[in-house]
């Protein structure tokens, strides 16, 4: 039970990143509440305009979303390399949260703070309590 219940987390974990690729794109609306999701970069910003940031967002969160899925099937199934995906998967996520933040510590919640929460809650149980036993 609790097997399974960790691949639910994973693959959700995962598609949420997708809510970020729509964001960017400007698929859906910015809701009330989400005004301070930007869309820009602080460390980007002198490279890439505001389009071009949201674009290499969309991609990375598009690929890091399938990334997570294809590390939760892995666990659905116990194949072996799962774990390495997941890690992989958790690893390039915060980094990638990192590098699309805006610089502003106001409304963490809507930049990513709780997948980055979440992130290390996976490799904690990875590398800690060597969750889940492949």
């Amino acid at each position: 039970m609790l097997h399974w219940l960790f691949t639910l987390l994973v693959l959700f974990h995962g598609l949420a990143h997708l809510v970020y690729t729509a964001l960017a794109q400007g698929w859906v609306p910015v809701a009330q509440g989400q005004e301070n999701w930007t869309g820009t970069s602080w460390l980007l910003a002198s490279r890439l305009d505001e389009s071009g940031t949201r674009t290499a967002g969309a991609i990375v969160f598009a690929l890091l979303a399938l990334s997570f899925v294809i590390s939760a099937i892995g666990i659905a199934f116990r194949l072996p390399l799962a774990t390495s995906w997941l890690v992989n998967s958790s690893i390039l996520s915060s980094g990638a949260l990192f590098l699309f933040w805006d610089g502003s510590f106001q409304s963490l919640s809507e930049k990513g703070i709780v997948g980055l929460a979440i992130n290390v809650f996976l490799l904690t149980l990875i590398f800690v309590f060597k969750f889940p036993a492949i």
